[in-house]
């Protein structure tokens, strides 16, 4: 099959899955290296350290599995999904998966993560991620066989690099929602735009805070403070994202009304 076989997989699951030796233990029990690697990555993926048989699953759902993992990076450019989206729309399943993963890839290591990938000896993909350093001992365990998806040995990030500047900005954003009926209603608006920014703004912070307005209605608000959001493709993401608060707040307080700013400080 490879010239790597059951001890390369034994030693993957090792390196992958220290916490359960039972899964190289496993492994170790098949003579055939296809046994040996298919029992490797049911074993991985039961234990949660991968993910596997996403060839035919749709961006979304590749990426809230990628998203799940332990080693996930947590605070990835906002827009770079609907960024994906866009520009995998006419594109085949195929191609928009290599696309997808090469974009997480390489946004991936702006935060020191490498998105990893076990060849799994047919038409699919075995992915998991790891602290770059992690990556670089890991791949060479069987440099052939395990491929640091678009991580070059130095860790050179292409995308969204300095040769592209418009594509990444650097953007303040603040908002006030006023004319609610009581403090209540004004925690409920907070909490909603805290459900806005868990989808649309992942591992990002905005402040909030409610307040009543001269003794009158009251009025929730927030802002990035002294951080400002990292976003790609602003031209294209910002009304998005400004149609999706007014919809949350439409739909809690139609009454209501919205200002929102934006403060462009690195395009």
């Amino acid at each position: 099959m490879t010239e790597y076989g059951r001890d390369t997989f034994v030693e993957i699951a090792r390196y992958l899955a220290s916490d359960r030796p039972v899964i190289a233990d496993a492994v170790r029990q098949h003579d055939d290296d296809s046994d040996a690697l298919e029992e490797l990555l049911i074993g991985l993926e039961e234990a949660e350290v991968i993910v596997w048989r996403v060839a035919k699953e749709d961006p979304a759902t590749v990426v809230r599995l990628l998203q799940s993992l332990p080693a996930a990076p947590q605070q990835l450019p906002v827009g770079w999904f609907e960024f994906i989206c866009a520009r995998t729309d006419e594109l085949d399943r195929g191609s928009a998966m290599e696309l997808l993963l090469e974009l997480i890839g390489e946004l991936s290591l702006q935060g020191g993560t490498s998105l990893i990938e076990i060849d799994t000896q047919a038409d699919d993909y075995a992915l998991t991620f790891l602290p770059v350093e992690s990556a670089r001992r890991f791949v060479d365990i069987a440099p052939a066989y395990l491929a640091p998806m678009r991580l070059s040995r130095d860790a050179t990030v292409r995308f969204a690099a300095a040769t592209d500047p418009a594509l990444r900005t650097e953007v303040h954003f603040a908002y006030k929602v006023t004319g609610l009926d009581n403090s209540d209603h004004a925690f409920e608006v907070l909490q909603a735009m805290d459900s806005l920014y868990e989808r649309m703004l992942t591992g990002w912070w905005v402040s909030g805070t409610i307040d009543q307005v001269d003794d009158g209605p009251w009025a929730a608000l927030g802002d990035t403070e002294g951080t400002p959001l990292h976003v790609i493709d602003f031209e294209r993401w910002q009304p998005v994202f400004t149609d999706e608060l007014r919809q949350v707040v439409s739909s809690l307080a139609p009454r209501a009304q919205t200002s929102i700013g934006w403060d462009q400080t690195g395009a």
